[in-house]
């Protein structure tokens, strides 16, 4: 128990995410466009922002979920919840009103009530720009189309999503991502998206074969997931063996599970561990820090075994 308790502090105080986020980090918006960015990385809207007058209506579960916050809808009573992270969030709506209720708490410093604009389209509610800076700290402002707030990279979050994938072998073998969380032998579970003319994936391979070899009896398991298409069995292979991979990999050929996970860029690893719904170490681009990061990570993970 203690063990695990100094693995989950350590997660914690050093938790990594690559260099993807710039210091400057900034959500942005276009009204009329179903793609926002987070320190400048695109993200797919299940709907666009859409612009009244001055203010433009943004989408409350894009922006609560990559905060890590968890979001319910009720039905009967037209109400949107966010809770996570310190924060709690209801947005009550109306049939015959634009005017939403919307009572906040913030465990740091805030809680109150005030009335925000919304419009629900397509499924999904969008609320006034103005309100995020009340509810989440999001200061954002409106210049032309775009809509713009800084943000602290160190609150973005990702979760991990299952998947069912087939393994690249003969037997018509697959693999599930929560079964093997679930088994009680997996301590520490590594995620890598590749393609095989990436240069930099075969280096971060090799890396991933060193450290799997050196804790694959203490808990850590590694899943490769090939973003080839279909017809690169012969090159893919060639290259495995080539790294000597002792671990599984596993075919997304339509790379509907990496963009599922928030299309990292490549080469890239995620760290995933029982019992925690969000990825708790993301790294995007080779970086020899990240790795050393991420086997201390590992060694503290794996080291009740």
């Amino acid at each position: 128990m203690k063990k695990r308790l100094l693995a989950t502090i350590l997660i914690m105080s050093i938790i990594f995410v690559g260099n993807t986020f710039a210091d400057d980090c900034v959500i942005s918006f276009r009204t009329g466009s179903t793609v926002a960015k987070i320190c400048d990385k695109g993200y797919k809207l299940d709907t666009a922002p859409v612009a009244e007058g001055n203010t433009v209506l943004l989408p409350f579960r894009f922006i609560a979920d990559r905060l890590g916050l968890d979001i319910t809808w009720n039905d009967q009573t037209r109400t949107a919840v966010a809770d996570g992270q310190g924060y709690k969030i209801s947005i009550a709506t109306k049939k015959n009103s634009n005017d939403a209720t919307v009572v906040y708490s913030d465990s740091k410093t805030l809680d109150g009530s005030i009335k925000a604009r919304y419009v629900i389209r397509n499924s999904r509610l969008l609320v006034d720009h103005s309100t995020f800076a009340k509810i989440l700290g999001l200061s954002f402002t409106v210049s032309g189309k775009d809509v713009n707030s800084p943000v602290d990279p160190d609150r973005i979050r990702y979760r991990w999503i299952d998947f069912t994938l087939p393994v690249d072998s003969e037997d018509g073998k697959t693999i599930t991502l929560s079964n093997v969380l679930s088994d009680s032998s997996t301590k520490a579970l590594l995620v890598e998206f590749w393609y095989t003319a990436c240069t930099h994936c075969k280096t971060q391979l090799t890396h991933l074969e060193t450290l799997y070899k050196k804790y694959q009896n203490k808990g850590l398991v590694v899943l490769s997931i090939s973003t080839d298409g279909p017809g690169n069995e012969g090159s893919r292979r060639e290259l495995l063996e080539e790294i000597g991979v002792t671990f599984p990999t596993l075919l997304d050929e339509k790379a509907e599970v990496y963009n599922a996970w928030m299309s990292p860029g490549f080469p890239n690893f995620q760290l995933v561990v029982p019992g925690n719904k969000f990825v708790v170490m993301r790294n995007e681009n080779y970086s020899e820090e990240a790795n050393a990061k991420l086997e201390q990570m590992v060694q503290e993970l794996c080291s009740g075994n």
